[in-house]
């Protein structure tokens, strides 16, 4: 785990805005490290905005457009508001997209768009908008397995590849459980405070 926290901290401290990927176990630590990154990152290059997560397994193909893109008012039925998204909310800061093998084809055509141009449309707008965030995604599978069933793009692969860090399992860091099982409770206490203030 040492190796990968001293690469999370080597690229933590890069000017560029070439994406992070994480790669390891469900119950590893990726959001953990994934927020390490983000606080180093806000102390050396001075990235004072927020760090935001999303968990891209847990949704639908649409929610998770709607979700990182925001919409336009008049998009869909609901949308009687424009909306930002994610990518717009974590901008100047860092966003984390765990277990972004959820993302569709198509979608991860767009999600190359962004770290490529750094441009995106929200939902049923024509205007562009800009972002400059720090992108770390996150998977608990092989990409290899990934590419091989196409379910990664290859062209998305190589742009996600430049900065990995391969998260070992549990089993070779038994000594580091206790330390992870802290974090977690932090982040479920955070989570049950934000919503009894809802």
């Amino acid at each position: 785990f040492l190796n990968a926290l001293s690469k999370a901290e080597k690229y933590a401290c890069l000017k560029s805005n070439k994406p992070i990927l994480l790669i390891g176990e469900t119950g590893t630590g990726k959001n953990a490290l994934a927020r390490y990154i983000h606080e180093i990152a806000k102390c050396v290059l001075k990235r004072e905005e927020r760090f935001c997560t999303f968990n891209c397994a847990i949704f639908t193909k649409e929610q998770i457009e709607n979700r990182l893109f925001g919409h336009k008012k008049g998009a869909y039925a609901n949308a009687t508001e424009n909306e930002k998204g994610l990518f717009e909310t974590a901008d100047k800061g860092t966003l984390f997209l765990d277990e972004f093998q959820a993302f569709s084809i198509e979608l991860q055509a767009t999600l190359l768009r962004v770290i490529e141009e750094r441009k995106f449309n929200r939902v049923g707008d024509s205007t562009e908008q800009e972002v400059d965030v720090k992108i770390i995604v996150a998977t608990n599978q092989s990409p290899d397995i990934l590419l091989k069933e196409k379910k990664l793009r290859e062209d998305l692969f190589h742009r996600i590849n430049v900065l990995p860090i391969q998260i070992p399992s549990l089993n070779a860091r038994r000594t580091d459980i206790p330390l992870l099982a802290k974090e977690f409770i932090k982040n479920c206490v955070e989570k049950e405070g934000m919503q009894k203030s809802l």
